[in-house]
């Protein structure tokens, strides 16, 4: 992706979350600054036949694979499992 695409997802992902109370977030490397991907929770809208859903999402780069990023992150962990009531 170049730039200003990243840059737009991640506007689309704040007007998602400010809107919803949850959504996906940034991961960066703290020691180093880097954008490794993002991880959290989103409404999978591309597959209307699992509505209302909400999935756990996560994308990192290959160089950050395997180091439990996805797993740790507070963004996913911390969040509510459902915002919908129970059917």
């Amino acid at each position: 992706m170049t730039r200003k695409q990243t840059r737009s997802g991640v506007q689309a992902w704040e007007r998602e979350c400010d809107s919803r109370g949850f959504g996906l977030f940034a991961v960066e490397i703290r020691s180093t600054g880097e954008l490794a991907g993002f991880t959290g929770l989103s409404v999978p809208n591309f597959l209307p036949e699992v509505l209302p859903a909400v999935e756990v999402g996560w994308r990192l780069g290959r160089d950050h694979w395997g180091r439990g990023l996805a797993n740790r992150s507070p963004n996913v962990r911390d969040q509510p499992a459902s915002p919908f009531p129970p059917r």
